[in-house]
């Protein structure tokens, strides 16, 4: 009897306890959701000068080694300072990206990976509360930019970004073209898809129709240099993606553009600069100055386009250091 007394009184003891336990555990569930909307209910204030500041140094730190995220950057950057982020200190975000490469020698070759902002926070020690707002950060910068993702949703510019961003993305994986690089010339060579040239034959890239070009063409009206308009044959597609994989096949072909390092470069800075002096446009400024270059970082910077070469090069790379 007393046996079986002690044995129920345990029995209890350990139900209690489990009982306990799951109403602490509940408790701390809770307690992390509430913070966690807490802190997505705090505003994320960001001028226009700031976010172009925040681009140019992670481009800066990211120049000779991999893209990386301005938006995981900042997000960090600013919980740390109470999302004040003008007073983020530009030493200090440098010392967070530096956080985000992995380095590692595989065969002989360097390879640079990206850590995941979960790594880095983790690596970091932050208290749990600035953890957890730098991931609600995170959640918000999404509709924060240049151009705000959260404004027109269904504008021409987002939609023709939408269409052609998977066969861009394949692209960097078949011809090492960026897929910012790509979209960016398709949108300005086509004035976001609303050109004649691309209407009519699906022409995304103003690519002429050369000698070597045996299949179909049109004639259209095009600028060239500064104010100079003439008549040319283009090359006609049946399709935005053959398009898109003959601009591949274009750049591969053209010995200039290898000659260029347009496959050599690691950013989208420099690959518009190594397409530009390899004669892909002559567009001009009436003193005679390039533009080509400029416009193109302009529209990649305006829309983010930098973040899907982030997304590209982390998988591409990440892949080869897990090996």
């Amino acid at each position: 009897m007393n046996n079986n007394k002690m044995k129920k009184r345990k029995r209890k003891f350990i139900i209690m306890c489990i009982f306990i336990i799951s109403i602490i555990c509940t408790g701390i569930v809770i307690y992390n959701f509430l913070q966690i909307k807490k802190e997505e209910a705090l505003q994320v204030k960001i001028s226009k000068n700031s976010i172009k500041e925040y681009i140019d140094l992670v481009d800066e730190k990211s120049k000779d080694k991999v893209q990386l995220n301005w938006k995981e950057i900042y997000s960090i950057a600013g919980a740390i300072k109470n999302n004040v982020f003008e007073s983020v200190d530009e030493k200090d975000a440098k010392e967070i990206a530096d956080r985000f490469f992995i380095e590692k020698n595989i065969d002989g070759k360097k390879i640079i990976g990206i850590k995941s902002m979960d790594e880095v926070i983790k690596e970091m020690n932050l208290e749990e509360k600035i953890a957890l707002r730098a991931k609600a950060n995170y959640k918000k910068f999404q509709t924060v930019g240049l151009v705000p993702n959260n404004l027109d949703k269904n504008s021409q510019n987002k939609l023709f970004i939408e269409e052609i961003k998977d066969e861009a993305n394949n692209i960097y994986s078949n011809y090492g073209i960026l897929p910012s690089i790509l979209i960016a010339q398709a949108a300005l060579e086509t004035g976001w898809g609303k050109s004649e040239l691309s209407s009519k034959s699906n022409n995304l890239f103003g690519i002429k129709a050369d000698k070597s070009w045996k299949g179909p063409k049109v004639k259209m009206k095009t600028n060239e240099n500064f104010k100079d308009v003439i008549y040319d044959d283009f090359r006609a597609y049946s399709s935005r993606n053959e398009s898109i994989k003959d601009y591949g096949e274009f750049l591969k072909n053209n010995k200039r553009y290898r000659k260029n390092g347009v496959f050599e470069a690691k950013n989208y800075k420099d690959q518009a600069i190594a397409i530009e002096n390899a004669g892909y446009s002559t567009k001009s400024d009436k003193e005679g100055n390039l533009l080509y270059s400029t416009l193109l970082t302009n529209i990649i910077r305006d829309n983010d386009l930098q973040l899907l070469d982030y997304n590209v090069i982390k998988e591409k790379n990440n892949k080869l250091l897990n090996r």
